[in-house]
This record gives C-alpha cells, sequence and structure tokens, in this order.
C-alpha cells in the first residue's frame, strides 16, 4: 500500500499519479493513440499506464545514477537543445509554443523534461556505453545496465497500477473471460537483458529489412509474454511490434 496520489516509490523517491497523467497527456498529444480509443478500451488504457509507468521507473533510476555520478546539464545546454527542436520542426517561434503548449502544458514543462532526457544521453554516453558506436551495441549495453540497477533497486508499484495482461491477446488468450488468479503479472523491472536485446536487434532488423529505414532506435518493454518493441524516429513512437518465441509482429 502507497499513499494516495503515489503510484511506485524507486529507492525511497516517489513517482506521483500526476507524472503519469502528464506522460499520457503527452501520448495523446503526439497522436500515439487516439482519446477515444482509450476511452473505449479499458484494456488498451490499462496497458498504456504500466508501459508508460516502467518508463518512468526506468527514468527516475538513471537519474539517480546519474546525480550519483555528478553528471549534469546547464541550462545553456537545455536551450540550446530547444533550438535544435525548433528547428528539426521547422515551426515558427508561435507555432512551435503552441505545439509546447498541446504536448507538455507549457514551456517550463518541456523543459523539465527535456533536462531530464540530456542528463540520461549523458550518463549513457559517458558511464553506461562509453566508446559504443552502433545503436545495437548501446541498446545492449543500456538494457544490460537496466537489468542490474533494476535488481539492485529498491521498487515498490502500488497494487492499482500492476498490469495483469487482461485483453492482451497472448497474455490472456481465453478472451472475454477473467484472468486466473495468481495469473503472472508483467515484470516490473527484474527483465532478462538478454531477451530485450534481442528482441530490440530483432526489432531493428525487422524494421529496416520491410521499411529501409535506418534512422530510428528502440525501446524493448518485457511483458513475460511478448517483448514490446517501440520503434522510435526524432522522438516519437512510429510503430510498436512484438517479440515472441523469436518472431516479430506489428501490433
Amino acid at each position: 500500500m502507497l499513499p494516495n496520489g503515489v503510484i511506485a516509490v524507486v529507492n525511497g523517491e516517489e513517482i506521483l499519479e500526476q507524472d503519469l497523467k502528464f506522460e499520457m497527456k503527452a501520448a495523446l498529444g503526439e497522436g500515439l493513440i487516439s482519446q477515444d480509443n482509450l476511452s473505449a478500451n479499458k484494456a488498451m488504457e490499462e496497458r498504456l499506464r504500466y508501459e508508460i509507468l516502467m518508463r518512468l521507473i526506468r527514468e527516475r533510476i538513471m537519474l539517480q545514477e546519474a546525480d550519483k555520478a555528478a553528471i549534469s546539464v546547464t541550462n545553456d545546454d537545455v536551450s540550446a537543445a530547444v533550438d535544435r527542436i525548433r528547428k528539426d520542426f521547422r515551426m515558427d517561434d508561435k507555432k512551435f509554443a503552441a505545439f509546447i503548449e498541446q504536448r507538455y502544458g507549457g514551456m517550463d514543462a518541456f523543459e523539465n523534461a527535456l533536462r531530464k532526457r540530456l542528463i540520461i544521453e549523458q550518463l549513457v554516453l559517458r558511464k553506461i556505453a562509453p566508446g559504443l558506436k552502433s545503436p545495437e551495441s548501446v541498446q545492449a549495453a543500456v538494457a544490460k545496465w537496466l537489468h542490474d540497477a533494476s535488481t539492485r533497486a529498491n521498487v515498490r508499484i502500488a497494487l492499482s497500477q500492476q498490469w495483469s495482461g487482461d485483453g492482451c491477446g497472448c497474455c490472456n488468450r481465453n478472451a472475454g473471460q477473467a484472468p486466473k488468479a495468481g495469473a503472472k503479472k508483467a515484470d516490473s523491472g527484474a527483465v532478462s537483458a538478454e531477451k530485450k536485446a534481442a528482441a530490440s536487434q530483432a526489432g531493428l532488423e525487422y524494421w529496416r529489412k520491410k521499411y529501409g529505414d535506418e534512422d530510428v532506435n528502440v525501446d524493448a518493454t518485457d511483458f513475460g509474454c511478448h517483448v514490446q518493441i517501440d520503434i522510435i524516429k526524432n522522438s516519437r513512437i512510429v510503430k510498436s511490434l512484438s517479440y515472441q518465441n523469436g518472431k516479430i509482429s506489428e501490433m
């Protein structure tokens, strides 16, 4: 049991319901999923909430390790990153401000999220995967590091946030039936680094072979029954793949 408004605790640091709502709003703002689809499908909403919570937990672990290593970024670093993103989006100041307001609720929130991302990028560059060049080798190093760090971390998740797998085609094959008592929950952190690395590699190879797009990254989430591989381009999820029994399928 966790206090009201607290959905997880990572090494003594709380992740709040408002943090999850912020990321849910961001997913909706980016068009990753429509509000109508989410409202009509509670299983989809539960799964999305869990995926985002897992990312928040991973982010918190990495930020804590960055703090231990005295890794930080300056306000000038953040401002320069904002300028780069504005140019990449090819928006004038007015359109860019409107986009940030819709996506993040304001420039302060956007800069805070961007600062975290820059710190994590520095952690990966300097501590997790120094000297590694290929995306595949970096992904494998990050997956192994997160596995080890998650195993050491003290993570508690509110019962209301744990994902049962109900509504997932491979977690619950008896559609329409209630999940069985004691059904396996999705792994909350200590997942197989090798499994995620294999899934990430397979997802990249599948995407590049089918779509010919080399300039993408991946983010893998292990749900026990399968690994979900999010294909990421320009900081946006363009497609999610499922990796199960050595095979890739599009979700």
